[in-house]
């Protein structure tokens, strides 16, 4: 991965750090930095689609402290460091991400994009089961607490119609519990998403 792609990837894993730990301090004052830089250039509050190489060249012109602040990012997430050494596992992986409620996960979802992963966002059961008949994906990322239906039925129907295909529970608030059936992995923390990803993709990829 090249260095430019990997500051962008670090700055979309701050955002969603920032988003599912905002008590985090470390990471906010990091956030912090790297959004004044993006809003000298944008003008506005940066958006996941705004975060390319580009914008973060500018950013690095406009305030220094932003290249700073991506490297501390990158060197205190043993998830980027790890897809770093492993970037191969991730480009071209197909992923099906089903939470009804996208916007709670747009950083992370950009995160991967920058990584090389495809994303194909669905916000129901019904709308995985559809994709999945028509496309071939290598892991399934879903939020098993979906508003309108049970999301853990809704991940044993996954199952059924794809037993072979890795499930991986993306949460807002984790409480102790045990890893649901359907799941190989359950986590609300940006950092081990990329771990419990990649753990899934080294096993079917390499």
């Amino acid at each position: 991965m090249d260095a430019v792609s990997v500051l962008v990837a670090a700055a979309t894993f701050l955002a969603a750090e920032v988003a599912r730990k905002p008590a985090d301090a470390l990471a906010t004052k990091l956030w912090e930095t790297v959004k004044a830089g993006l809003r000298k250039v944008l003008d506005r509050e940066p958006t996941p689609a705004d975060v390319s190489a580009a914008t973060i060249r500018k950013a690095e012109e406009e305030v220094p402290a932003v290249v700073g602040a991506l490297q501390a990012a990158r060197s205190g997430s043993s998830g980027l460091r790890r897809a770093e050494q492993v970037g191969s596992v991730l480009r071209g992986a197909r992923v099906l991400w089903v939470d009804d409620r996208p916007e709670n996960n747009a950083w992370e979802r950009e995160m991967f994009r920058v990584l090389g992963v495809v994303i194909v966002a669905v916000e129901s059961t019904r709308s995985a089961l559809d994709s999945l008949k028509g496309e071939s994906f290598d892991l399934v990322i879903s939020d098993i607490r979906l508003d309108n239906e049970n999301g853990i039925d809704g991940a044993n129907e996954i199952r059924a119609a794809m037993p072979m295909l890795p499930i991986v529970v993306y949460i807002l608030n984790l409480t102790p519990t045990q890893i649901p059936e359907p799941a190989s992995g359950i986590t609300n923390e940006p950092n081990e998403l990329l771990h419990l990803v990649l753990d899934r993709l080294e096993r079917t990829r390499i």
